[in-house]
């Protein structure tokens, strides 16, 4: 474990007007998501069972990127529902970006929020359970260069209501997302030579240092 990461203390620069322009995008993928005796929410009338679908979201919310940009509006990334199902398998992959000026931050503080919902037609639809995951733990996966492997409790109400496993993969490597943000505070502590990510990546890439990092 980078004991750097874990000894980060979190803050905010006042360089920045928090539009995030600059920031650097965290990229993670979700796959292999597997729900187990999730709880039925469905009645007999309607066939019983659960319709499962998977909401990703954040804590902080801010964090979340919908189609590039922040939005408060955005409920987070959602998988397909399947039906009649307590035990469902999803075989798509969920793409989750973070934007952040300070990985530090978002390590020790920020946590992805997982929610499995059951689908409703005819009114609104009912929460199965949630469950959630610091960043940093997977970070701290992606650090060893392994994928990070979930298989939790949902909980609703302090009750149990299933689980769900899955694998949550980090784009790129540790060693270019650990790079591309210690340019980005190094320069914005620098009042001499202020300049976005974007520019920071150009210059070490002219240096000869190369960075494939994603930039917002």
């Amino acid at each position: 474990v980078d004991k750097n990461l874990l000894q980060w203390q979190g803050k905010v620069s006042s360089k920045t007007s928090g539009s995030r322009t600059d920031a650097q995008v965290l990229r993670m993928t979700f796959s292999e998501l597997k729900g187990e005796n999730l709880e039925e929410m469905d009645s007999a009338v309607f066939g019983g069972g659960s319709d499962p679908y998977i909401i990703i979201t954040t804590d902080p919310g801010s964090l979340l990127l919908y189609k590039g940009t922040l939005s408060d509006s955005f409920e987070g990334v959602r998988s397909s529902t399947i039906m009649h199902n307590l035990n469902p398998v999803w075989k798509e992959t969920l793409d989750v970006a973070l934007a952040s000026i300070d990985i530090k931050g978002m390590s020790r503080n920020a946590s992805l929020i997982v929610s499995v919902w059951d689908y409703d037609r005819s009114n609104a639809d009912d929460l199965i359970g949630v469950l959630s995951i610091p960043v940093r733990d997977v970070l701290r996966q992606h650090a060893q260069g392994k994928a990070f492997v979930f298989n939790q409790s949902l909980h609703s109400n302090t009750e149990i209501m299933g689980k769900l496993s899955g694998k949550i993969q980090v784009q790129g490597t540790y060693k270019e997302l650990l790079a591309a943000y210690e340019k980005l505070e190094a320069d914005r502590n620098n009042t001499d030579k202020y300049v976005t990510l974007k520019r920071a990546m150009t210059d070490r890439a002219v240096l000869g240092q190369g960075c494939n990092c994603v930039v917002c």
